[in-house]
């Protein structure tokens, strides 16, 4: 339990350079901040991830339709970069992570017309 605590205490939000590292990585040009209070100590806790893939979407698309948000734990396991520990240790602030993970989806705007 100790070492859960010293991760968490220990943890440094990544630089300019660490983010701009990930975006050549990754040949993108943002990274997304997840934000969510944590209800038991009431402090922001942050994930960074880059927008998913195709492959990434492809992969999240053969999870388990059956079980509410696999769908999303799969985005966020796939393009998560980096996050604060008590992210990956509370369930309301994974689930949360897990929720918001439809607004880094990238998509253009369609416009349908019916002929």
């Amino acid at each position: 339990m100790e070492e859960n605590t010293t991760a968490a205490a220990t943890w440094q939000e990544p630089t300019a350079a660490k983010i701009a590292e990930w975006k050549k990585a990754h040949d993108i040009e943002e990274i997304h901040v997840l934000k969510a209070v944590d209800p038991k100590d009431k402090v922001t806790k942050k994930a960074y991830c880059r927008p998913p893939s195709m492959e990434d979407l492809t992969r999240a698309s053969k999870s388990n339709k059956d079980k509410p948000g696999t769908y999303n734990q799969s985005l966020l396991a796939n393009c998560m970069l980096d996050c604060h520990p008590d992210v990956m240790k509370s369930q309301a602030l994974y689930q949360g992570m897990v929720f918001a993970m439809d607004k880094i989806i990238i998509a253009a705007d369609v416009e349908v017309e019916k002929l």
